[in-house]
């Protein structure tokens, strides 16, 4: 499978939205959240998520994902960090957002045990996307990452591409303040772990990290989704102080 046509190099670590299906009986919803992926040298890719993510409960049920390259710095903000009752947004993206590829199960094979796929199945993506690689995961290991927040445990899938399309010309380089942007919205969501293990001497610390990347944006930036993305950050911040 060809991920050069998207400009994916291997050996390197992208920034993707993943969307994920999560089924409850006859009731299928849509997830997304911004991951990071690895491109492996035979065209298979990684990915980690934590395993008390979404994502990792999705992947294990039936190892269906899209890996999303999005242009929209904010759609990581409303992925990556949820706030209930605000824009539609509330634990998954308004569906209006999305579109599905159908698949037949011919053409595909996993190894995971709990996998429900059926004959024909469908992939959900995001429309905004310039680019999507629809995979299935293969395999899975358990594995333990380790930051300052100490060690979490997480998932790790080999995900086996089954289409790679481009779905628009996409000439825009990440700027500078795009790229801070991601970082705050990492950052926010390790605060968000420093809250729940009330460690306050690293929530103060991730905080002012923030604080400080926030007030270098506003010294030269005029981006309105970089602003939009600020601004989502801080009404996350503010519902989990409360």
């Amino acid at each position: 499978m060809n991920l050069e046509k998207l400009g994916l190099k291997e050996g390197l670590l992208y920034e993707i939205i993943a969307t994920t299906l999560n089924k409850k009986g006859k009731n299928i919803t849509f997830n997304s959240a911004p991951m990071g992926i690895r491109v492996l040298e035979n065209g298979f890719i990684e990915i980690s998520p934590y395993l008390s993510t979404q994502t990792c409960n999705n992947l294990k049920e039936n190892g269906l994902i899209s890996l999303n390259l999005v242009e929209n710095v904010f759609f990581y903000a409303i992925t990556a960090l949820k706030l209930e009752n605000r824009l539609n947004f509330s634990g998954k993206l308004n569906e209006k957002l999305y579109e599905s590829k159908e698949f037949n199960k011919e053409n595909i094979e996993s190894n995971l045990k709990k996998n429900d796929i059926t004959k024909s199945f469908s992939i959900p993506y995001l429309k905004d996307s310039w680019g999507v690689i629809f995979c299935v995961a293969i395999e899975e290991k358990p594995i333990i990452k380790k930051d300052v927040l100490g060690s979490s445990n997480t998932a790790k899938f080999l995900l086996k591409p089954l289409l790679v399309e481009k779905i628009k010309e996409s000439h825009k380089l990440i700027n500078r303040a795009e790229n801070i942007a991601i970082e705050i919205i990492i950052l926010a969501t390790r605060l968000k772990v420093a809250k729940k293990l009330n460690n306050k001497v690293m929530f103060e610390k991730i905080l002012k990290e923030i604080n400080k990347k926030i007030e270098y944006i506003k010294r030269f930036c005029k981006n309105e989704d970089v602003f939009k993305t600020i601004k989502h950050v801080q009404d996350f911040i503010n519902i989990i102080n409360n």
